[in-house]
């Protein structure tokens, strides 16, 4: 018995250090490329930078109207993706944080506010209070206490991946992180594994609703962006596969997601087309091969409007710009080929009608 927990205890930390150097070569990769201006210029000429969507409502809602496209010159390139990756904090400077309390904590990590020069900042880190964590000690099942912190931080490695590879107005920004070892004293100056990122407000769509129906529609219409972005991320086509509304944030008015431990590329095994149904609703995806084709954007168009868009539009403004509204949602969500792009194409008309 005692030779399996140790043989598990060994397999456990030869998949983190696995993660750990796939991270570090990710890093490594991501600083060459960002700082060679030719391959930024080279990565603008064949990539569509969105733009600031052209509703007058005084936010930054995107669209696909138009399309910027960089020519090889050497210029300064705009909207450059290095400023996109600028971080303030790494392991040299990460013990300046100061930190004034815990703000709460869920199954993978504890979320800590912090201050810097000033500035308030979020801080991730895994603890013996994190769900994960706790129910391992509880079963007694390890070699040493300190494999129970392994999955966890595993996890909270794979988000601050996600966030070096994924970026959009609606993602949180992090701002720095730190990985030092396995360490988990709680503390910025010892701790192994920190994230830092910009801090936000719980999103809760039911306070929500109390913001004009002009910012509740915009917030819809940016949500379905990033969906369209899920849908065509640079990691392929991402699922949120447990979603909730308390993995969002607000950050100066714009819900961003804030928490990506549920998040994957890998699309549903099936044996059946019935298992392909989401929430036992028939979409008309195929299992094709032992996979549902192309659920994942569908299944995050049906689980973003049920748990988000469903609440936040209920009310705020005339009927027959509501009733559109909503027929639009869902219209546009039971038909199999429809995309959050075309839908939100649908919602900025009727933005545009509601202004008018």
């Amino acid at each position: 018995m005692h030779f399996r927990l140790k043989y598990r205890g060994f397999l456990t930390f030869c998949g983190i250090a696995t993660l750990y150097i796939y991270y570090s070569m990710v890093q490594l990769t991501a600083d060459v490329y960002y700082d060679d201006p030719y391959l930024q210029v080279k990565r603008n000429v064949v990539r569509d930078t969105r733009t600031n969507s052209t509703i007058n409502n005084g936010t930054n809602s995107t669209s696909d109207s138009t399309i910027v496209r960089k020519s090889l010159s050497p210029i300064k390139i705009e909207n450059c993706t290095t400023s996109q990756h600028e971080e303030t904090f790494s392991c040299s400077n990460i013990s300046n944080i100061k930190i004034l309390k815990s703000l709460g904590h869920g199954v993978t990590k504890e979320v800590f506010l912090g201050v810097y020069d000033g500035e308030e900042v979020a801080v991730k880190m895994v603890t013996s209070k994190v769900q994960d964590v706790r129910k391992c000690l509880q079963r007694k099942k390890y070699w040493k206490e300190q494999d129970c912190y392994l999955l966890a931080n595993y996890k909270l490695l794979k988000e601050m991946l996600f966030m070096q590879q994924l970026h959009h107005p609606n993602i949180l920004k992090r701002i720095g992180y730190c990985v030092r070892n396995e360490k988990t004293s709680g503390h910025v100056d010892d701790h192994g594994v920190i994230s830092v990122a910009e801090l936000g407000s719980q999103f809760n769509p039911g306070k929500y609703k109390r913001t004009s129906w002009e910012q509740r529609m915009t917030t819809t219409i940016e949500l379905l962006d990033l969906l369209d972005y899920f849908a065509h991320s640079p990691l392929g086509s991402l699922m949120m596969t447990d979603m909730k509304h308390t993995q969002f944030l607000v950050v100066n008015n714009r819900v961003k997601l804030g928490d990506m431990d549920d998040v994957t590329n890998e699309e549903q095994k099936c044996k059946t087309e019935k298992e392909c149904y989401i929430d036992k609703i028939d979409y008309g995806i195929q299992c094709v091969n032992g996979i549902c084709k192309e659920i994942n954007a569908k299944f995050n168009l049906h689980f973003f409007n049920s748990k988000i868009f469903s609440l936040i539009l209920q009310s705020g403004t005339s009927a027959s710009i509501a009733d559109e509204t909503r027929r639009a949602l869902r219209h546009g969500i039971k038909q199999p080929n429809s995309t959050a792009l075309e839908i939100k194409q649908s919602l900025q008309q009727i933005l545009l009608k509601y202004k008018s």
